[in-house]
């Protein structure tokens, strides 16, 4: 096992992940997430070893990230938010969602890039403001309203966009987008986390009951919005035409 994990951090560190060598790092990662991780990231690393490609690599790179996380249930994005999944998973949800669009990634990467743009196909979303190059301002349609500062906290362009909320906010939220080329050449693959958190506190409590079944699926709605709004320059559940 250790030989493995030697070989797996190497992987992600040329990837630009750094992986932490403490053994003692906390685990924050909830089970539910855990298995998802470990599942996808297991199936991804098969299959991009299989291609024998650059494609290939980098698909490979994206499971052994997923697997690293499965298997040692920390998540340094989680540990950057002060959420751990593991002890409160009742206040939160967690999505994960995958698809392949047909597009170029440097196409897809600018448009996710451009926060604004979010809000076109995130019907949660009311309105995103980027204050500066690296932080932004949230406004979501709960059934209250709810708004929270964020920043982003790791990217490599055309590849991937890490975000989070800063300390504080009203909400805790989390979100990382990768972009791969897909290895039989029919566009990228878009690989999406996205995580809602209640604080703790008064609000927090009434910020949990929101956090339901009914707004997890408005949240993979939003997600499975994004491809139909990048292939065909719109949403046919939503009136706004695609304008990067």
């Amino acid at each position: 096992m250790d030989s493995f994990n030697s070989t797996l951090s190497k992987l992600l560190n040329s990837s630009g992940i750094a992986v932490s060598n403490n053994k003692s790092a906390h685990i924050n990662v909830g089970t539910i997430d855990r298995i998802l991780s470990a599942a996808g990231g297991a199936f991804l690393t098969w299959y991009g070893i299989k291609q024998k490609s650059v494609a290939g690599v980098a698909l490979a790179l994206a499971g052994a990230s997923l697997l690293y996380r499965g298997i040692t249930a920390h998540s340094r994005l989680n540990e950057y938010l002060g959420i751990n999944t593991a002890k409160k998973e009742a206040d939160s949800i967690v999505l994960q969602s995958s698809s392949t669009i047909d597009k170029p990634r440097k196409e897809l990467y600018a448009y996710w890039r451009k926060l604004e743009n979010l809000p076109k196909f995130m019907k949660h979303l009311e309105e995103v403001t980027q204050t500066n190059q690296m932080q932004s301002h949230w406004k979501a349609a709960f059934p209250a309203h709810v708004e929270w500062d964020a920043q982003i906290i790791e990217e490599k362009e055309n590849q991937f966009i890490i975000w989070g909320s800063l300390p504080g906010s009203e909400i805790d939220n989390a979100g990382e987008v990768r972009f791969h080329d897909d290895p039989e050449g029919n566009g990228t693959v878009v690989r999406t986390t996205i995580s809602y958190r209640a604080p703790e506190g008064k609000l927090g409590a009434n910020i949990a009951k929101m956090l339901n079944p009914v707004f997890k699926q408005m949240v993979e709605d939003d997600l499975d919005r994004f491809k139909e709004i990048m292939e065909r320059g719109k949403s046919s559940s939503k009136k706004e035409n695609l304008k990067a």
